[in-house]
């Protein structure tokens, strides 16, 4: 079956933005929606409740064994935990009587704590709190899942506090154990005696509750823990990636900065740990922002620094008794070398001045020279403070070097995403443009920095890697091409970010395909990391549209060219007829869609990669 066979159903329609846009069939509406979901998350044009009900709307539209099929493929392989979860649920409430349901709950879930969110999702689309009637394929699927994890698994994830827990679960579903060891942990399970697991989230409260003299030595303990963490190998991946900076920030050593890198930079280690590229991403952004925190800082304390020592000098002197200066005339004392400047006159008022520091004093004439000393040791407790942001900032500079070292791992990392790039060559003419207009401006979850215009740029600068003849640049109200380096893909990423207001923030998508015109540039494919709400800012009568300008561009320069429409939104509509052969659709944020290009040039699609799947 060809790859546009699915989407013959070319429907007219608008987008958000009330431009014209083609409606897709309900599965490749389904698939395009579910694998830009990281939860229940308000998009731009979109509430999540609002898109939660479209999902649900669309399982009823499509065929059981394509849906079942589309919560494996979610989970599988595009790593993606929540939405698996929500399409059964959906597809257990229309759908009876078949094991295609319990087949599929077996596969998906795959960690323990999913069988609890399970449930809860149950009960969330239902309204029903009490899961007694629970669907009998979930029951089965959840007691067969129950299956697939032993003691340590099972005390990981058993979290206090939920609407649901695992002995609830336990009690629900009544799964039969495989064997004695296994009987002994269910019964542990109901009766709230499972073993605390060892776990970096364990070992480090272990550490925080306890009694320590010092702030410096509850530091150096915490350090400690963080190290041996790295060491024993006890810390996974994605939980490294998460805590980059706070090992850093807690001034882990040389050695145990070597391993970091060495474990997310091991191609094995990335291909294991089944992260999103965009997870990278967002580790590298908060260690530049650390990095440059640090950097301002430094550049804050180093005068201050320079300060320290003339200062201490003459607080020693003070401790010593040897004034500079004593008038018993004018009971004036006065020492005024570098930054330093104090006056007491017998006026009874004595003036302390030093550049970053300002008093003024009253004192009895008697008590002159007891005053200055107080105001001494005033000084000499400022300066303490002083002293300690000092070691602070050495701690910091030091941080610098082993922030470098992460960054540039964190590159090797992510260059491991783009490996799987079939049917790009040196020779392949690609063009890359990112959209980054407004509504692309909103986080791919509540709890991310990253936005859905990151991966965007991302996902290009990964394929600028990947083919060297490729051309890139952004879109908003025109269309820029901007020359970067090929191998920095995450620098690259975060220096064009700093950029995107440069072409502004409407979604003039046909300003890249006029571009190609104007120039008579031929590629061999163009590529749309878009939302895929193109408009005319220019004209709301659609005098300039994406269909248009590529039809002319096909036409006058580039008869061969494809078009690849990356949909990182998944509203449903396309900005140009699917029903073209020159024209594919591509959606989500993770490294899979490489696969799906890999599949394109085999003739086959997105939804054929999922029909094989078996369930």
């Amino acid at each position: 079956m060809s790859y546009n066979e699915q989407l013959r159903c070319d429907y007219l329609t608008t987008n958000h933005e009330g431009e014209l846009a083609w409606r897709m069939t309900p599965e490749w509406e389904l698939y395009t929606t579910v694998v830009t979901m990281m939860g229940v998350e308000d998009k731009f044009y979109e509430s999540g409740e609002v898109r939660v009900r479209r999902v649900a709307d669309l399982v009823r539209k499509c065929s059981p064994e394509f849906v079942a099929r589309l919560a494996v493929y979610t989970r599988e392989q595009m790593h993606l935990r929540s939405v698996p979860l929500l399409l059964l649920v959906e597809l257990a409430q229309c759908q009876r009587g078949s094991s295609l349901i319990s087949r599929a709950v077996a596969r998906t879930v795959q960690r323990a704590d999913e069988i609890t969110e399970l449930l809860m999702c149950y009960q969330w689309r239902t309204g029903r709190r009490n899961l007694k009637r629970l669907s009998s394929q979930l029951r089965k699927g959840l007691a067969e899942a129950f299956n697939k994890f032993d003691e340590y698994q099972f005390a990981k994830y058993n979290r206090k506090g939920r609407k649901v827990t695992l002995r609830d679960a336990l009690v629900l579903v009544h799964p039969k154990p495989k064997d004695n060891v296994q009987s002994e942990i269910f019964r542990k399970i109901l009766n709230g005696t499972l073993a605390t697991p060892y776990t970096w989230e364990t070992e480090l409260s272990r550490v925080g509750k306890q009694h320590f003299k010092s702030k410096g030595d509850r530091e150096k303990a915490i350090k400690h823990t963080w190290q041996e963490l790295i060491a024993s190998g006890r810390m996974g991946y994605m939980a490294m990636l998460r805590n980059l900076r706070n090992m850093i920030l807690q001034g882990v050593d040389n050695g145990t900065i070597e391993l970091i890198c060495s474990k997310i930079s091991n191609p094995d280690e990335v291909r294991k740990s089944k992260q999103l590229p965009f997870r990278f991403l967002s580790a590298y952004m908060q260690l530049i922002e650390g990095r440059q925190a640090s950097e301002a800082r430094q550049a804050i304390l180093r005068p201050l620094k320079e300060r320290r020592s003339h200062i201490q000098t003459k607080l020693d002197k003070l401790n010593a008794g040897k004034f500079s200066v004593w008038d018993s005339k004018v009971c004036r004392y006065h020492i005024n070398k570098g930054n330093l400047a104090v006056t007491a006159t017998i006026k009874g008022r004595l003036n302390f001045r030093h550049k970053t520091m300002h008093a003024r004093y009253r004192f009895k004439k008697t008590r002159t020279f007891e005053s200055l000393k107080e105001n001494d040791l005033r000084l000499k407790i400022k300066l303490e403070k002083m002293l300690e942001n000092l070691k602070k900032s050495i701690l910091h500079a030091e941080g610098n070097c082993k922030e470098g070292k992460i960054l540039n791992a964190l590159e090797n990392a992510v260059r491991v995403s783009s490996e799987n790039i079939g049917g790009y060559d040196s020779n392949t003419r690609v063009l890359l443009a990112s959209d980054t207009s407004g509504s692309m401006m909103q986080p791919v979850s509540r709890n991310s920095s990253v936005m859905c215009y990151h991966i965007g740029l991302l996902l290009s600068m990964l394929m600028k890697y990947r083919c060297k003849s490729a051309v890139a640049g952004m879109f908003g109200d025109f269309w820029k091409v901007y020359d970067m380096p090929s191998d920095n893909v995450l620098q690259n990423t975060v220096d064009m970010t700093k950029l995107e207001g440069e072409v502004g923030y409407s979604t003039n998508g046909y300003k890249v395909i006029e571009w190609l015109i104007k120039k008579g540039i031929e590629m061999d494919k163009v590529m749309l990391f878009t939302d895929c709400q193109l408009w005319d800012s220019n004209s709301r009568y659609g005098d300039h549209s994406l269909p248009e300008y590529w039809k002319q561009y096909k036409e006058m320069v580039a008869p061969n060219a494809r078009l690849y429409i990356f949909d990182l939104a998944g509203y449903g509509q396309s900005p140009i007829s699917m029903k073209r052969d020159d024209v594919f659709c591509i959606a989500g944020w993770s490294d899979k869609v490489f696969d799906i290009l890999a599949a394109l040039e085999r003739g086959k699609s997105a939804i054929d990669e999922i029909r094989r799947i078996a369930v």
